[in-house]
C-alpha cells in the first residue's frame, strides 16, 4: 500500500494552491504530526516535497503550507520518496527549526532569476538519497534542499 499525502498553500489573501502527491509505503497523520511546526505547518521543499508559492513573492506570502489529507491508498507512486525517508525528512526538519531562516533568506532575499528555480520533485541526491527540491544557477549547478550538495547537471 502506499500514501496519499495532500497539502495545501495559503497566502495572507486566503489564495489557495494544492498539491497531491503519492508516495511509497504507509505514512499516517498521527506519524507526522508531532513534528509539524506550531503543530500545523511544515515547509514542503524540506522534506522532499514542492513548495506551492507563487514567485516573485509578494507581501501576502510566506513559507509555510499545511497538510489536507493523508490516507492509505492502492495506486501507483507518483515520487521517488518513501513514507520512511518522508518521516525521517519531518523529524530532521522539526530538530532544526525548519530552516526557517534559511529558508526566508533563500526565498525572500536571494536574487535567483524565476526563469532559474527548478520545481520539479523528480531527481534523486546522490548524497542523502532524498528526493528534492533544487535551485539551479546559470552554470547548470543545483543544489538539494534537504542536505546541501550540490552538483553540475
Amino acid at each position: 500500500m502506499n500514501t496519499l499525502f495532500e497539502y495545501q498553500y495559503r497566502d495572507a489573501s486566503n489564495y489557495k494552491k494544492f498539491n497531491t502527491v503519492i508516495i511509497k509505503g504507509e505514512l499516517t497523520y498521527n506519524d507526522i504530526a508531532p513534528f509539524l511546526h506550531e503543530e500545523e505547518f511544515f515547509i514542503p521543499s524540506i522534506v522532499g516535497l514542492k513548495d506551492l508559492q507563487n514567485l516573485p513573492f509578494n507581501e501576502d506570502d510566506h513559507i509555510w503550507h499545511t497538510i489536507v489529507n493523508l490516507q492509505i491508498f492502492n495506486s501507483n507512486t507518483t515520487l521517488k520518496i518513501t513514507a520512511k525517508t518522508l518521516l525521517e525528512n519531518f523529524i530532521n526538519a522539526q530538530k532544526n527549526n525548519w530552516y526557517e531562516y534559511e529558508v526566508y533568506d533563500k526565498l525572500f532575499n536571494c536574487n535567483l532569476d524565476y526563469a532559474d528555480l527548478v520545481t520539479e520533485v523528480d531527481d534523486i541526491c546522490a548524497k542523502c538519497g532524498n528526493s528534492y527540491y533544487v535551485w539551479k544557477n546559470s552554470s547548470g549547478e543545483i543544489q538539494c534542499d534537504n542536505c546541501g550538495y550540490s552538483e553540475t547537471k
